[in-house]
């Protein structure tokens, strides 16, 4: 019964959103449309208890607007707000249209990725509280974990599916992203913090892929796509700075994205006659040409891993005029 309660206020919400506004006639008649009815009208009094049901359970207030008798969803609370509404009914109406899908399990392929559903409420929690956590991270790149780091958590992202939530390490002083399926024994302590001003967590990924972070400049990245891979660019872009070229057999696709590698003061410039690391040298030395070619490599791993999922001809660096991936 529960179900099927949530399953008529996710409906609800999104019958109203598509028509922007709508009459309690017109709804009751896609009401009686829709397989969610049992073929029951809509009563006034139902109608009612279903939205003070979706404020309670979604936060999203249904407002009637008197000179029409029209209803409609209240926006007033800001982007942010309606994006995490709208990412948090899509859950629900996908969790419960898969709850009832038993009989065909077989046929239904899903990922296999690690869940955050222990941790997340406490991380949830600590962001409304200013508190900080307390937990040890086991690390790809360590072989044993770490214990007893103490965050100072200022937001959570979700990425491919897994959760990350970043902020002020105490004891390091730096912002650093931790995976919460890689963390245990989690705590909420009792230690307040104030959450810097500066830290715009809309801001903080904006010319990053992922969860990857650095302080370099974004690089112009451009790609040329055939017209039949262009369409799956345009349905799901790769990242936020996605603008296209439409040309006769192909379109180039142009991103700002800042990727991690070598500082540029100590990699050798090639359009310089010295290396910025030994100023005093007339040519780069062995460690500065190594430097060289671990920046190379860092940029075009960046580049397969963004790209990799995607039928690519040539990824070219417009600041390095060369290509990466060919």
């Amino acid at each position: 019964m529960a179900r099927n309660l949530i399953n008529r206020y996710v409906w609800l919400v999104d019958t109203i959103s598509r028509y922007g506004r709508i009459t309690l006639k017109d709804l009751n008649k896609a009401w009686l449309r829709s397989d969610i009815s049992e073929g029951k009208p809509l009563a006034r009094r139902t109608f009612f208890h279903y939205r003070d049901g979706v404020e309670d359970m979604f936060d999203i207030s249904i407002l009637c607007d008197k000179s029409t008798f029209e209803y409609y969803i209240d926006d007033t609370d800001g982007e942010n707000n309606a994006r995490l509404r709208s990412w948090l009914i899509d859950s629900v109406s996908m969790s419960g249209t898969l709850s009832n899908a038993h009989e065909v399990s077989e046929r239904i392929i899903l990922e296999n990725v690690p869940s955050a559903r222990e941790h997340l409420p406490v991380v949830i929690e600590a962001l409304k509280q200013n508190r900080r956590i307390r937990f040890s991270y086991k690390s790809y790149t360590r072989s044993m974990p770490t214990d007893g780091i103490v965050l100072e958590p200022y937001f959570v992202k979700i990425f491919k599916q897994l959760w990350y939530v970043i902020g002020n390490n105490v004891k390091e002083g730096q912002i650093k992203t931790y995976a919460l399926d890689r963390m245990s024994g989690l705590n909420l302590l009792q230690d307040t913090f104030t959450m810097p001003a500066d830290v715009k967590p809309s801001e903080f990924f904006k010319d990053c892929f992922g969860i990857t972070t650095n302080q370099n400049s974004p690089k112009r990245i451009v790609l040329r796509v055939e017209p039949t891979q262009a369409k799956y660019f345009r349905a799901l872009p790769l990242h936020s700075s996605q603008q296209e070229e439409v040309h006769d057999n192909y379109s180039i696709f142009t991103y700002q994205i800042s990727c991690p590698m070598v500082p540029p003061s100590r990699c050798w410039n090639p359009k310089n006659s010295k290396p910025s690391s030994s100023p005093n040298s007339s040519k780069p030395s062995r460690i500065t040409n190594k430097r060289e070619k671990e920046k190379r490599k860092m940029v075009k791993k960046q580049a397969i891993q963004l790209f990799e999922e995607r039928k690519v001809r040539t990824v070219w660096d417009d600041t390095e005029e060369k290509r990466i991936i060919q």
